[in-house]
Formats: structure tokens, sequence, C-alpha cells
């Protein structure tokens, strides 16, 4: 067993560091993305234990010597967060630091000469670093399961009780449904900023649209909010997140509307999640699949790996910090959008464009005009921003978003040969982490305007939540004949 020790030392402390970091976000990854990260791990665990081997002529000092150092490689860039917290240390002093003191580590483990000291230092890393990936395990097999059930069948998307009716779209109109996260209802923003936003809703007003500064949406989260809206109806309380993702993915909507013969455009400014929808032939844009400039961008869960490891400072040559891309990113989001009638002029069928964009929620890196606004870049940093100063960030990041939303509606009225439906919405209201603002009732109010061709507003009223909203837009467009819920 004492010979199979350093080996089994060295294989856990390669696999602990990756599977602890997907065992935590397990819920919005898919397994085969440690595949490349525990593949290096193990490359450098196989290459660097067998030269220790022969500069140590020991397999345990070889074996302690390379957990070590895959330890350093892994936790780098955490160790380094962790120090700015006190004093700001550049990668050009505090890497050869790090280095000189695994130097020292090196030296004196090689001076250990006793056989039993050595066993005993192994055994005593061997120990917690076993039952830390027990641990991850213990909380890895469950969501995996969990995400299998789910996508076996055995978590049902929701659909309608109401028997459904596919029509003549021949004369369809075009649909655009554009999500803002966190965009704050127009009485949040003159409670909580004394902000005065009416002129806002009446340049909307004047372009045609109605809006319901009253409305409310059951949800203060997006995991909940979307597969709601998607679907039309209200998400089971018990269910899980991967049962919530699956309900997204598979949502009445997408394919209510593909079954009709429209052709889907999706951009998702949440993450990565490579949704399908069950359509084969969907346009598909993502934050972190889409190249506004010519840069290479890693998968995200790859990503969190490189700027946490030893190799952290290389992270800049793969994409710029997380606020640099959410800058360039939305903007490029933005002006598709903008200009998405121009795109779509030629198209034979007519076409539904749904996009839910990470903004104004935080990272704010936009100022009221627009101007790139250098702030904290990981969400997790803005828990030492005080309240005071996040609603100031928000509130520059909302004005610029509310511009560019008249912008949009404006030129896409403008330059659309029909007029289409466009629906905009905020999918939850304000929330402390993000904006300072700890209100219940706030969290809960959500921006909701609507364009419908001829302008019949006369099913929509001033509290109707989006769950509603949507409903009011099929019976009227679609001749589907669908109650109204409880709004909220």
């Amino acid at each position: 067993m004492n010979r199979t020790k350093p080996y089994l030392l060295v294989a856990l402390f390669a696999v602990y560091p990756v599977l602890a970091a997907y065992a935590y976000n397990a819920g919005e990854l898919e397994l085969t993305q440690m595949g490349m990260p525990l593949l290096v791990s193990l490359l450098i665990a196989a290459v660097l234990f067998p030269v220790i081997t022969l500069i140590s002529r020991e397999k345990h000092s070889a074996g302690i010597l390379t957990a070590l150092f895959l330890v350093i490689f892994w936790y780098y860039g955490m160790i380094q967060t962790g120090i700015s917290g006190t004093i700001v240390l550049r990668h050009w002093v505090l890497l050869p630091l790090v280095l000189i003191l695994y130097g020292l580590a090196f030296y004196g483990i090689l001076k250990i000469s006793k056989q039993k000291t050595l066993e005993t230092v192994t055994t005593i890393f061997l120990i917690p670093v076993a039952l830390l990936v027990l641990f991850n395990l213990a909380r890895l097999i469950p969501a995996e399961v969990q995400k299998h059930r789910a996508g076996a069948g055995n978590a049902q998307a929701i659909r309608f009780e109401e028997e459904t009716h596919f029509g003549d779209l021949e004369h369809a109109p075009d649909i655009y449904i554009l999500v803002f996260d966190e965009f704050a209802s127009i009485p949040s923003m003159e409670k909580h900023w004394g902000h005065d936003h009416s002129g806002f809703v009446e340049k909307l007003q004047d372009l045609g649209f109605f809006v319901a500064e009253n409305s409310k949406t059951r949800y203060t989260n997006t995991l909940r909010s979307l597969p709601s809206l998607m679907n039309l109806a209200y998400m089971d309380e018990e269910m899980s997140s991967a049962e919530l993702y699956r309900a997204y993915d598979e949502n009445f909507l997408m394919d209510f509307l593909d079954r009709s013969g429209y052709e889907i455009f999706f951009i998702d400014g949440w993450g990565s999640f490579e949704y399908s929808f069950g359509i084969e032939d969907i346009n598909f844009y993502c934050m972190y699949n889409t190249y506004p400039e010519d840069e290479v961008i890693m998968d995200p869960f790859h990503y969190l790996l490189l700027r946490q490891s030893l190799v952290s400072p290389l992270a800049r040559y793969f994409r710029d910090d997380t606020s640099n891309l959410y800058y360039r990113v939305n903007n490029y989001f933005l002006n598709f959008i903008r200009d998405f009638p121009d795109k779509t002029a030629d198209r034979e069928h007519p076409v539904m464009l749904y996009s839910h964009l990470m903004t104004p929620h935080l990272p704010f890196v936009f100022d009221r005009d627009g101007n790139f606004m250098e702030n904290p870049t990981n969400y997790w940093e803005y828990e030492s921003v005080d309240n005071q100063t996040k609603r100031e960030l928000y509130l520059e990041q909302y004005l610029y978003i509310s511009d560019r939303i008249l912008e949009i509606s404006a030129h896409i009225l403008a330059d659309s040969a029909y007029e289409p439906v466009i629906v905009i919405l905020s999918d939850h209201g304000v929330r402390e982490q993000s904006t300072g603002v700890d209100s219940e009732e706030d969290s809960h109010r959500v921006f909701n305007a609507v364009y419908f061709p001829g302008r019949d507003y006369s099913m929509l009223y001033d509290n109707i939540a989006p769950v509603n909203t949507l409903r009011v837009m099929m019976n009227q467009f679609f001749q589907q004949n669908y109650s109204m819920l409880d709004d909220i």
C-alpha cells in the first residue's frame, strides 16, 4: 500500500481542483466540460512526478512536491485575489515570490531523509484530499442524476391544458420579445432613485406602445422567470434547476412558432448554455460564442479555471475581463437587434427574435452616454460595494439602456415591411445584490411594454403580468383562446 500512496496522492491532487470547481457549478454545466481541464491537470502530474522522482530518487517526496505544485498551479489566481484584499501585488512580483516559496518547500522536503517521516507526510496529505474528492463527488452525482432525469423526460415542460390551434400564418407578424435583465419598473425608479422616468414611457407611447406601468412578475430570479414567460404558464415551485432549464429549452412558444412556420432567432446574454429548443435550424447567438472583435473566447468554465491558475497572466490573451466582454457583446447585441429588420428583409417566412440581455443588471459597464465605465469585473466583487454606489452605477446603465430601447424600437418600426409585434420586458425587478434596493415589492415590479399591429390594446391593462401579455398576444394574433392567469 505504501508504494501506491504517492501515485494515488498525485492523482487525487490532479483531479480535485477541477472536480471541485465543476461540482460547485454542476447545475449549469455539462460533464464533458471537465474533460480538457482534467486532461491538462493529469498531464502536468504525469510529467512532473517522474521528473521530481529522478531528482529526489524517492517517490513519496516526489508525490508530495507534485501535489504542492498542483495546488499552486490551480489556486495561484485565488491566492492573488486573497492577497489583493490587503496589498496589491502584480504578477511580476507575486509569481516569483510563489515560486521561491515552492523552491524552499522543495528543498525542505528533499532534506527529509527518514522514509517513515515521508510516508507519514504522504498520509497526512492523502486523507483530506481523498475526503474532499469524495465530498465533491457526493455533490456532483445527485446533480448529474437530476440533469439526466430532466433530459430523459421525467421532468415535463409546461404545456397548455387548452387546445392549441395552428392557423393560416401567411400574413403573420414578425415578433420581437426583448427581455432586459433587472430593468426597473417606472414606479421603482421614482421610489428608490427619485428619478422621473415618465419621459421614457411617453416616447414609447408616441411610437404607439402600450406600457403597463404597474406590471409584476411572480418570480424574482431569471431561472424561474424565463421558463414561465416562454411557456406562458407558472412554474411548479418544486421544480429543480435542471427541470427549469429543460422547461426553458422545450418551451411552448418557440415550439408553437416553429411548427407554425416561423424562423426563430435567439440571443442569449445570460451564459453559454447550448439550448436547441428542439428546433433544427434555430439561429442561436450567445455571449460566449459571439465574436464582436477578433479574439479567442473560451468556454466560461475553462476561463474560470484559467483565471484561478498559475497561468492566469495569460488570460488577457484569450479575452479581456468580464466587464469589457459585457460591454462589447451587449453593444453588439443591441446593434444586432436594431438592424434586424434589414438583416431579414428578404426572408420567406415570418421571424421571431427573442433576446435576453444581461443589462442593466450588473456588471455596470455603461455610463448614461454609453461609454465604457470601468468597474468590478465579477459578480462577487460587488458584494463589497456599498448600496449607494450600486444605485448610482445602476442608474447610469439604466439610462443608457433606456435610450437604446427607444432607438431600437424606432428602427424596428421604421424599417419593418409590415407592422411587427414588439414586447419589451424585464425578467424581474430590482434586487439588493445588484442595485442596493432591498424591497420585496420592487423585486416583483417589472417593465412591460407592448406594440401590437393595429394598436388594439383592449385586452391589456395596467397591472398585467408578462405571462398574460404573451397570452393576449397569442389570442389576438394566433386565434387562440387562452384564459388569463393570476397576475402574481
